[in-house]
């Protein structure tokens, strides 16, 4: 795919999910910078910020997506060398690096969400997360448990999560999202994912998310977010979250005129509600995951300096 191609199928939500979008995203950000035609470092540059905007426009609520792309163009910032071929070369070292560090961090949050899981018991989950997914295929191997899924309307994410359950062969019952207080209370525990980690450690996630925990919550029931810290979003320090406010032919095409139809999104789950944020870090109340991440992405931002 060409730059144009993923831009319009991010856009579009033909590629859903934070972690597919990111490195879709960075694929093609590597594969923009590697066919910008510049004569210099300070041209390179510019090429990249245009692009940075273009991709960044295509979603606003894509916060890991942002982080890899900023990374990336900090990369070729600090590059020893001002030829646009290094620069080029830096970015595309960036892909690489990410890939390869992502897959040991996947590896290590599925290790410490399947320990959260008891045997025996029922699981809820909302919409779809690939981290959640890992962590239940993980776990299936040396524990029994079941999972309740929601549609997600109005696009009904859950149905995918409900169909790589079944392929996985890990017991799933499938319920409308109004259901969810039912479902809840035969589940000891909820897991979801996170499409953005604000500064205050709350989390932003489906819409739908921030309801469900809170019933969760009113019943003792511990709520486990499941994020890389790709996902922590340092903007929401100043200022906050941007919800995208999708469609509303998603919802109900051709409506009635006079009705007004709403459709964030997104919502944001108060850190109050969440039982810890599990990541590659460990499983950490939220206040210490945000602690222990701005460590994180210091040691981030240093290695790209040296």
């Amino acid at each position: 795919m060409d730059f144009k191609e993923v831009c319009a199928r991010i856009r579009d939500l033909k590629i859903q999910g934070a972690n597919n979008v990111a490195f879709a995203g960075l694929r093609g950000f590597s594969s923009f910078a590697s066919k910008a035609k510049s004569g210099n470092r300070e041209e390179f540059l510019k090429a990249l910020e245009a692009g940075r905007k273009e991709l960044f426009a295509t979603r606003p609520t894509e916060p890991m997506m942002r982080n890899f792309i900023l990374y990336a163009i900090s990369r070729a910032k600090s590059c020893k060398s001002d030829k646009v071929a290094d620069m080029k070369r830096a970015v595309r070292d960036t892909l690489k690096a990410i890939s390869e560090n992502f897959k040991a961090d996947s590896e290590a949050l599925e290790n410490h969400a399947s320990r959260l899981i008891v045997d025996g018991k029922n699981l809820f989950t909302h919409c779809h997360s690939s981290t959640v997914m890992g962590a239940f295929k993980r776990a299936y191997g040396f524990k029994k448990f079941s999972v309740y899924s929601t549609e997600t309307r109005p696009l009904f994410q859950g149905r995918i999560t409900a169909e790589e359950l079944a392929k996985a062969n890990i017991p799933a019952f499938h319920i409308v999202d109004s259901g969810a207080a039912h479902a809840l209370s035969e589940c000891s525990a909820m897991f979801i994912g996170a499409d953005a980690i604000v500064a205050d450690g709350s989390v932003v996630n489906k819409i739908g998310s921030n309801m469900f925990a809170q019933a969760a919550a009113s019943k003792n029931i511990p709520v486990y977010v499941c994020s890389h810290s790709w996902k922590y979003d340092p903007e929401t320090a100043y200022a906050p979250e941007m919800i995208e406010e999708r469609s509303p032919d998603e919802v109900w095409p051709n409506a009635p005129s006079k009705v007004k139809i709403l459709n964030p999104a997104f919502d944001v789950i108060d850190k109050r509600h969440i039982t810890a944020i599990v990541s590659e870090l460990g499983v950490l109340w939220p206040a210490d995951f945000v602690r222990q991440v701005k460590q994180s992405f210091y040691l981030r931002d240093s290695a790209s300096r040296d």
